[in-house]
């Protein structure tokens, strides 16, 4: 179990991608946390997480690489989209936009306006990311001053709610394999 603020939950174990072993446990918990809230009304996934723990999905997927056969296929930095009146999940995808992996364009700037846009626009949002993957996109969050929750690995499998937000010397891959410090950005009182 971990706790943030008042929320306690159970870590989240499975097999595909061994989330044991890394920040999974614990983003895909929040997820699902989220969605319950929510009560899965008017839901829209950024990147298809949850897609892979669930067969219950009734919320719009949407990415633009994704194998997930009911993604819907648009890459939503580049349309005219709005958010207002949905509940927005995201769960280790914000991080990768405008990064340049899985072969798309590099834009450092792309995924610190679309997180704005998701923050400004949307009824409820969740959103999670490792610390230290994206290095340009972590110091846009601390200029932006985007306010967020840090949950920081504390031994190779417990996270715990770091109440200073101290990112300093959170490192990825390092001292354990994958995030050791997730970001949590949410509007839902936890």
């Amino acid at each position: 179990m971990f706790k943030i603020y008042n929320t306690q939950l159970e870590y989240f174990y499975h097999s595909y991608n061994k989330t044991k072993n890394n920040e999974r446990c614990v983003e895909v918990s929040l997820g699902f946390d989220f969605l319950k809230r929510v009560n899965n009304e008017n839901v829209i996934e950024i990147g298809a997480v949850i897609p892979y723990y669930s067969e219950n999905i009734i919320h719009d997927v949407y990415d633009i690489i994704d194998p997930y056969d009911k993604c819907i296929r648009v890459d939503l930095t580049k349309t005219d989209f709005s958010f207002i009146g949905y509940n927005v999940l995201s769960i280790s995808t914000i991080e990768h936009i405008g990064k340049g992996d899985y072969g798309l364009e590099v834009d450092n700037d792309i995924g610190i306006i679309f997180l704005k846009k998701i923050i400004k626009e949307s009824k409820n949002y969740l959103i999670t990311f490792p610390w230290g993957y994206n290095k340009i996109f972590d110091g846009q969050i601390i200029k932006e001053k985007i306010k967020f929750t840090l949950i920081r690995r504390v031994s190779e499998f417990v996270w715990e709610h770091d109440i200073t937000n101290n990112v300093d010397n959170i490192l990825y891959n390092h001292p354990y394999c994958y995030g050791n410090g997730i970001i949590l950005i949410t509007n839902i009182s936890l």
